[in-house]
This record gives C-alpha cells, sequence and structure tokens, in this order.
C-alpha cells in the first residue's frame, strides 16, 4: 500500500499540475492588472508562476516593467525577455520550493518599492489570513508585502478553510482575492463584508 504524499513532500514540478485549469485562470486575470510602468514582486507559489506565464508578450517587450521575485522559476520564466528589468533577490536555496529566502532576502525587500505583489499561499482563512508551510517563506513575503503597495493575493479554492504553519498577513493586509468559481460562496461573502475585493475566475 502506497503512502499518501503530504504537501511537503510534493516536488515544485507536481504542484505546478495540481489544480492547472485553475490556476491558469487565476494567473490571466491577475496578469491583466499588470500595467506599463508598474513595478511588481512575484512570489514563490506556483499559481504566480501562471500568472507570469501570462503577461502580455507587449508588455514584456516594452521595457517598461519591473520584476522582483525570489523565485527561480519566474527568474527562468522572466529572464529571457529582454524587455523585463528582472531583480531577482539574493538568499539561501531551498530545492523543494525552488526559491531563495533568509536574512538577505528580506534586507534586499528594506530597500526596494513596488506597486503591487501577487501573493500565493499554502492556505487562506478569515481568522489568520494567507499561510504558508515555511517561516522563512513568511518572512520574504512579509517583507515584500511591506514593500508594496497593493497586495494581491492569487490563492485557488482548494487553499481556502486551510492553515499553513506561518501567517504571512492577515486579510485585513490583502486588497485584491483572486481565487476560482469553487470558493465557498460564504467565504466570499464574508471576505467581503470585511472589506477584500474578492474576484471569482
Amino acid at each position: 500500500m502506497s503512502v499518501p504524499q503530504t504537501m511537503q513532500d510534493w516536488s515544485f514540478n507536481e504542484k505546478m499540475l495540481m489544480r492547472r485549469e485553475q490556476k491558469e485562470r487565476i494567473g490571466r486575470a491577475a496578469a491583466a492588472m499588470v500595467n506599463a510602468g508598474d513595478v511588481i514582486i512575484l512570489d514563490s507559489g506556483t499559481t504566480v508562476v501562471h500568472m507570469a506565464r501570462s503577461l502580455s508578450p507587449e508588455l514584456l517587450t516594452s521595457g517598461d516593467v519591473t520584476v522582483i521575485t525570489s523565485s527561480i522559476p519566474i527568474v527562468r520564466e522572466l529572464g529571457p525577455w529582454k524587455g523585463v528589468h528582472l531583480i531577482s533577490l539574493g538568499g539561501v536555496y531551498l530545492p523543494q520550493q525552488e526559491v531563495v529566502v533568509g536574512p538577505q532576502s528580506v534586507a534586499n525587500l528594506a530597500e526596494l518599492h513596488a506597486d503591487k505583489m501577487f501573493l500565493g499561499a499554502d492556505g487562506l482563512s478569515l481568522e489568520v489570513g494567507a499561510t504558508t508551510r515555511t517561516v522563512l517563506d513568511a518572512e520574504v513575503d512579509r517583507a515584500s508585502a511591506k514593500a508594496s503597495d497593493q497586495v494581491i493575493g492569487l490563492i485557488d479554492s482548494s487553499k481556502i478553510g486551510r492553515r499553513g504553519l506561518a501567517t504571512v498577513v492577515p486579510l485585513s493586509e490583502i486588497d485584491v482575492l483572486i481565487t476560482d468559481d469553487a470558493a465557498p460562496a460564504d467565504f466570499v461573502a464574508k471576505a467581503r463584508d470585511l472589506g477584500l475585493e474578492v474576484r471569482v475566475v
């Protein structure tokens, strides 16, 4: 009998394939929010990678968008586009998540400013907000949110009601949530009552 895998066991590539259709829809909706001249932070979540893949070629060749990230897959995705000003954060590399984290990443972010941060999460609840499964990821994401004017959550419905180990930001610090059409209606209604803009795609 095989032993069921936990989220901790899944590789980044395996997670990229999970709920792919929903993540692609969320990614396209998020990519449409990026304008010429924007400075954006893209975190290390798989849905955010789908967003990076959905950015328009016109924007990516314009020479008028700046992307800050700790995600190695996003560096690989956007690095070939010569029109993107790409800033890769320094830090300690975590191969399972394909991300860099740690004091260097946080220190880099303290010196930067972004218009928008696009945030993935392992869990989202009304009580504790957006959460992730490692403290190191959470530290970098918190610093990213602090450096940004607007925080946009890209969180598919399977994460709603779940809690990771560490809180990134409470719900009150997320400006826009983009999720898929399987999101629980009661959660969406309560989140909107709390002032969160929820976009269901």
